[in-house]
């Protein structure tokens, strides 16, 4: 990532797009909102960018980008080789960086850009990977570590808020964890 200008590099816009995302959505995001958000004027935003559908495709291509590995390779580093510990460091550092709205949103995003949407598909991929291999490293068959990987990625992508109002997401997740490693 380059520094031109002011000192920001691509992926602050990129960060500053993703927390704009998380609240106000894909509309949300434009020239005057990012500027804002950084205090920067608009010439900085196209130092970077060509415009805004450029910006739109480097967000959309950041969000499945390598960082995403990097979490399932941290979690899997921070666990020591104990599957359980791994899931539940993924799941904590999602959370930390307040991942499963930025996942909402870009899910809500991909139904009307393709782009964003084959950035979804990438992170489907490299999940499912991840939490099949997790789930036979606790001892699951094949097939069994599927349905589980399923049933972990299907809660992720269920708008929790919506589908069971009065609910926390982080208790629900935490309760269907335990039965799925139980």
């Amino acid at each position: 990532m380059s520094r031109l200008g002011t000192g920001l590099l691509q992926e602050d816009w990129l960060h500053a797009g993703q927390d704009i995302l998380r609240v106000e959505g894909v509309d949300g995001v434009s020239v005057k909102s990012l500027t804002d958000r950084l205090g920067v004027t608009k010439g900085s935003f196209y130092h970077h960018f060509r415009g805004l559908d450029d910006f739109l495709t480097d967000l959309a291509n950041y969000f499945s980008g390598d960082h995403l590995s990097l979490i399932f390779d941290h979690a899997r580093e921070e666990a020591k080789g104990d599957p359980i510990v791994e899931l539940e460091a993924i799941r904590r550092i999602i959370e930390a960086d307040d991942g499963y709205r930025l996942m909402s949103a870009m899910r809500a995003w991909a139904k009307s850009n393709e782009v964003a949407a084959q950035s979804i598909q990438k992170l489907d991929d490299v999940s499912r990977k991840n939490l099949v291999r997790i789930f036979k490293d606790m001892g699951f068959a094949p097939q069994d570590a599927k349905v589980r990987a399923f049933m972990v990625h299907a809660l992720g992508v269920t708008d929790v808020d919506r589908t069971f109002p009065g609910l926390s997401y982080e208790k629900l997740q935490k309760s269907v964890l335990d039965i799925l490693i139980s």
